[in-house]
């Protein structure tokens, strides 16, 4: 190959691959804002189910008033029993930790990383992620990370 044809192949490779660089950085940009326009977080289940409620049953305006303050109580009490249910997961980890042997407290540890596994593996199944889900433990495993904040008063 002529030292002009091999300059040429390299400009037009290097070329290709800035072109999908630059197009893949366009279309994760895109997918993330959609990402965090749609909102998985916690706090977007009242949104998020009233969306569904609204555009699955054709609800009109005075149905979805009516609806929403149902909704919006509903997750108040149900983000309360979740905070409550986190903290009685780890008073009873603590007290269960407390009452085994050294070896049974290492066995134990097993136990749980192998429940943990099992969570992660069925929420991958799932398509969905222990992480996008908050805080919330695995059934049988320890409670992850600290309880979420208590809901306002009021």
């Amino acid at each position: 190959m002529k030292k002009g044809r091999t300059w040429m192949a390299w400009l037009v490779l290097v070329g290709v691959f800035l072109a999908g660089g630059v197009a893949g950085g366009f279309i994760s940009l895109r997918v993330a804002k959609t990402m965090i326009e749609r909102g998985r977080g916690p706090d977007r289940f009242a949104p998020r189910f009233m969306e569904r409620l609204t555009e699955g049953l054709d609800l009109t305006p005075e149905q979805q008033a009516q609806l929403k303050p149902i909704v919006d109580r509903t997750w108040v009490v149900l983000r309360e029993q979740r905070h409550a249910s986190i903290t009685a997961m780890r008073d009873m980890e603590k007290e269960v930790i407390g009452l085994l042997t050294p070896e049974q407290k290492i066995a134990y540890e097993e136990m749980q990383a192998a429940q943990r596994e099992r969570w992660k593996d069925m929420m991958g199944k799932r398509g969905d992620r222990p992480s996008k889900r908050g805080d919330m433990p695995p059934p049988g495993g320890p409670p992850m990370g600290e309880p979420p904040p208590a809901p306002p008063e009021g």
